[in-house]
Formats: C-alpha cells, structure tokens, sequence
C-alpha cells in the first residue's frame, strides 16, 4: 500500500506494509532517504526536506497485548471452548513486557463472549476461554 502525506506542511510518500504484529508507523532509513530527512537526535528534530520539526515524547501507554485468533472455530450454542491465541505486543521498550497481563472480559462481533484470562508474559501463543449464550454455532475467523 503507498500513500502521499504531509509531516509539518511537507508533502512525503510512504510505501505501507500492513501487520498485525505491530500496531504503530515505523519509518525505516528508506524513507528517511526517499524523504531527505536528517535527524539529529541530540536536539531532538528531524529535517524533512530543508523543514525542521522538532519531535514530541508522546506520554507512556500502557502495555497492551493484542489477541487474535490463531485458527477457524466454531463454538457449539451454548458451550464455552477453549480457543487457540496468538499474542502481539504494543510496546517493544526493554523490559516493559516483563509481566502477564489481564485480558478483559468482552463481548466479540462475533456474539460470543471471551473470558477474563491470564496472558503469559512470555508466550506468544496461548488460549483463551470463549462462550456462546446463543441458539445457533458460532463461526470464529481467524485474522
């Protein structure tokens, strides 16, 4: 996927490449290159262009993983299974996955609800218990 933007009033182009690994931009040294950018981290800017920005510290997020579904299910009507998950994270600061986290309780598009559960802090690929309060199956697709 290409895109034309502007950064600070000055227009750049970006080729995208689109996962579900990494939720937040990621500017390689291609596109600094393509853009003619030069960024001096000890004043904290970037020049784009001949433009100089200066960059912001965004404010700490607090560490999310994502879950996805890691294959096709189907859930019976009103049965709870246990689904297969894969884990990405939101944050690849050094020891900021250092924990497990909490998935939330919710309801999914899908009409079945997802119990609270315990994400291992270090696998990447785990399991999570589903409900169907529902009458018919319920089709889970993997992303």
């Amino acid at each position: 996927m290409s895109s034309c933007f502007e950064v600070a009033g000055v227009p750049v182009y970006c080729r995208f490449l689109v996962s579900d690994a990494v939720d937040e931009p990621m500017l390689g040294i291609d596109w600094l290159e393509a853009n003619d950018c030069a960024w001096d981290f000890v004043r904290g800017t970037i020049n784009i262009a001949g433009k100089e920005v200066v960059l912001v510290n965004r404010p700490r997020r607090p560490v999310i993983r994502r879950v996805y579904l890691e294959e096709n299910a189907v859930v019976s009507p009103w049965t709870q299974v246990n689904v297969p998950v894969r884990l990405t994270w939101t944050s690849y600061e050094r020891g900021t996955n250092n924990t497990e986290r909490f998935l939330d309780p919710k309801q999914t598009s899908q009409g079945v609800s997802v119990a609270r559960s315990l994400l291992p802090k270090e696998d990447c690929k785990t399991f999570v218990r589903v409900v169907n309060l529902m009458d018919k199956p319920r089709d889970l697709q993997a992303e």
